[in-house]
């Protein structure tokens, strides 16, 4: 055997065109079932593993973000003054943005990813379907 029917991730494509890279990872190859069953749970485990990991960043970088926020409210109730107050606030306002950032592109590429496990499943279905419409086949064949 050559190569696996569908490569893994190409998370480039993915970032630049979430939708083509999805569709690319879940197209079956029908000229060659049998392969795409075999490797079909490979493939998965190995999407839905970065999809464990990038859900992790993710509620880290929420973590961050919430933990940044909270600070920068607690630091301009602790000064007392409103004059004080705004002015940690806007000292602490770009870390907080950068950080809100940082949670977007993870929360992104999250939803990237979940996109990509659920084609996946329904991959799977597709292959069940396929694999007994040709065993029907080879059935009525003999």
């Amino acid at each position: 055997m050559t190569g696996p029917t569908t490569p893994a991730l190409d998370f480039d494509l993915l970032a630049q065109d979430p939708a083509r890279e999805a569709a690319r990872v879940c197209t079956i190859n029908v000229a060659n079932l049998d392969q795409a069953i075999e490797r079909h749970p490979a493939l998965f485990a190995y999407v839905h593993s970065h999809w464990s990991i990038a859900k992790a960043a993710e509620e880290a970088a929420k973590w961050k973000y919430e933990q940044a926020v909270g600070d920068a409210f607690s630091a301009a109730r602790l000064s007392g003054e409103a004059l004080g107050a705004a002015k940690i606030m806007s000292t602490q306002a770009i870390p907080v943005q950068e950080l809100k950032m940082a949670l977007l592109a993870c929360s992104r590429f999250t939803r990237q990813l979940d996109s990509v496990v659920r084609g996946m499943e329904h991959r799977r279905d597709m292959l069940v379907q396929l694999s007994a419409r040709d065993r029907q086949t080879q059935r009525q064949l003999t």
